[in-house]
């Protein structure tokens, strides 16, 4: 392996074909990642897909079967958790209910040893950085939600690891406390330097911080890329419909041309690019799909006549899911448009329109 990771900056975690059984149940199965130093990455992938797994052995709380991991170029698959530049922030805090905020805070570096005036002056900063100076003399249990998950981040930074560890980090704040949480961890971790793995379910948190999200479903890793990259260039239907929506449709595939293919759907043809993929559905996510009134065509579009079979107001967007001769489909109209664009009724007729450049190629 290289001295340089995929971001341009120094791997810090390798995880080289790791898999991790309990009992018949094949929990992580052949995962190879790497995180660089200084990056916020996330494990996204639903209850049972590996992800907690996979950290847990990061953090050193269980062994792989087979494989190895190197933490700043050192193998570190059977060290213990203490003797790791890591440390984890769990789900549920784990805060100690009769020390105060001070006291949680400074607990591990009083346990190693660090010097009362070097304690109380890395303590008073890492507070400062999660904003809860004002707190150091409270009790936890006088505290939010919010602010025992900031003292639980506290903790975990004071002890200034090479990789900071959260399972769930939000799962337990309201939503507006949750998006609030989330800006100001990504402000933190650019602003400590050090690289963050965050262990999630929710794709729009993954989205909202992650410098590259790994999707995982069933002990395996899908697919490794940007936030971007995974929305954009999901490489497989089950990524597409993960990250986001996406109407994933089967197309008649007519004919394989040089790197492209000619598909038709409901009838209407068009080349899409393909590469060497031979076997492939579409996906188009809702946004990139047009509602016309009925008749009117977009040049240069895929174009096709549909029905309204349901509308569904979200705030910022109205769903409609519309019904073409072969398929249903899911299109999003954004509110801000409604005054002058088209806002069609269940039962109408209409047309859908979306450009074959829009059409992601998706694997089995």
């Amino acid at each position: 392996m290289g001295t340089q990771g995929v971001t341009g900056r120094p791997p810090l975690v390798s995880i080289e074909h790791v898999s991790q059984s309990f009992g018949s149940v094949r929990a992580v199965e052949d995962v190879s990642l790497t995180i660089c130093e200084g990056e916020f990455f996330a494990l996204l992938g639903p209850s049972g897909s590996g992800k907690t797994s996979l950290m847990r052995m990061i953090a050193g709380f269980g062994e792989p079967d087979r494989g190895r991991i190197l933490l700043a170029g050192e193998h570190v698959t059977r060290v213990p958790p203490h003797k790791r530049p890591v440390n984890m922030m769990f789900q549920n805090y784990a805060l100690f209910p009769h020390l105060n905020v001070f006291e949680n805070v400074a607990f591990g570096l009083r346990e190693e040893g660090v010097p009362k005036p070097e304690r109380s002056a890395r303590v008073d900063e890492a507070l400062r950085l999660v904003q809860m100076q004002s707190c150091a003399a409270r009790r936890t249990q006088a505290l939010s939600g919010g602010q025992k998950q900031r003292v639980a981040l506290a903790r975990a930074i004071v002890k200034r690891p090479k990789l900071l560890l959260l399972d769930e980090p939000l799962a337990a704040l309201d939503r507006r406390l949750r998006e609030e949480t989330q800006e100001e961890l990504k402000h933190l971790q650019k602003s400590l330097g050090i690289a963050f793995l965050v262990v999630t379910h929710d794709q729009d948190e993954a989205m909202m911080m992650a410098d590259r999200i790994a999707v995982m479903s069933a002990g395996r890793v899908l697919q490794i890329g940007t936030p971007a990259d995974l929305y954009e260039r999901p490489v497989s239907r089950a990524v597409a419909r993960f990250i986001g929506d996406a109407n994933v449709i089967e197309p008649e595939i007519r004919a394989h041309l040089d790197g492209r293919a000619l598909v038709a759907v409901d009838g209407t043809p068009f080349e899409i690019a393909t590469g060497s993929v031979r076997d492939f559905a579409i996906g188009v996510r809702p946004e990139k799909i047009r509602v016309l009134e009925p008749y009117v065509s977009v040049p240069g579009s895929v174009t096709l006549d549909a029905s309204v079979e349901q509308r569904l107001y979200r705030g910022d967007v109205t769903e409609l899911r519309v019904r073409t001769a072969h398929h249903v489909w899911r299109a999003a109209i954004l509110n801000a448009s409604r005054r002058t664009g088209f806002m069609p009724e269940p039962g109408e007729r209409i047309r859908i329109a979306f450009a074959p450049d829009d059409a992601m190629v998706l694997p089995e």
